[in-house]
């Protein structure tokens, strides 16, 4: 499938955003002065900067991130410790910006209780009890205002998702981060499934793959100012 940029008006004002979500006791949540932006792909780039391609702190202390090759038709397949977790992953192919030269991009994994995949349906229900490192402001740390989310899920086109990760005591917590990719996937998953899909094993919506079947097991930060989460469903619930 071909990759094109889903338009910014998929958006009117008759849309309902999820609500805010509670955070886990004892944690603060930056307000977003905000909800949402929405910008086309030819950004000012200043607005953002550049991920470092380095997987070390100037300390040598390892970071959260690891450093990975980009390849234009790579897809992600599952793994050992996806398998055994009776999860699968949605193949997504990597985004790639069209405007900008191909690098390296680096890879950054939440946990829930020491285990890999968020599950969604607690984030919206709000029991975010068991997400590790919760308060932690490290995801978009070095990001000035805004990042655009990316989904290229199988069978639909390219879809884009653009939040503020800055707020009043700076950047995000990991909490807000799960919050935001559950709110873009739950529109994303609403936008798209009256649509067909070119590819019915990954059909999204009623009677198929819900936002309550889906888990984020990764963040992928793929381009200058755009991240691509990482999702996968349970087996179980796996479409035939």
């Amino acid at each position: 499938m071909s990759h094109t940029h889903q338009s910014d008006d998929h958006l009117d004002a008759s849309f309902t955003f999820l609500p805010a979500l509670p955070a886990p006791a004892g944690i603060s949540l930056p307000q977003p002065a905000d909800p949402i932006f929405l910008v086309p792909d030819q950004t000012d780039w200043q607005d953002f900067i550049d991920i470092p391609d380095v997987t070390e702190g100037e300390d040598g202390a390892a970071t959260p991130f690891t450093e990975l090759a980009l390849e234009e038709d790579a897809v992600d397949e599952d793994n050992d410790d996806l398998v055994a977790l009776g999860l699968r992953r949605v193949p997504q192919r990597r985004y790639v910006a069209t405007h900008q030269a191909p690098r390296d991009f680096l890879q950054m994994t939440y946990t829930w209780g020491g285990v890999i995949g968020i599950p969604l349906e607690a984030v919206i229900s709000g029991r975010l009890e068991n997400l590790d490192n919760a308060g932690e402001r490290d995801t978009f740390g070095d990001f000035k205002k805004k990042v655009h989310y990316r989904l290229e899920w199988p069978g639909y086109k390219s879809f884009r998702y653009a939040k503020n990760v800055r707020g009043k005591d700076g950047p995000i917590t990991r909490v807000v981060v799960v919050q935001q990719i559950t709110e873009m996937v739950k529109v994303f998953i609403d936008e798209n499934a009256p649509q067909a899909s070119d590819d019915p094993a990954w059909r999204v919506g009623p009677g198929a793959i819900r936002v309550e079947d889906l888990l984020l097991i990764g963040l992928d930060f793929v381009s200058q100012g755009s991240v691509q989460p990482q999702l996968a469903v349970r087996a179980a619930n796996d479409q035939p």
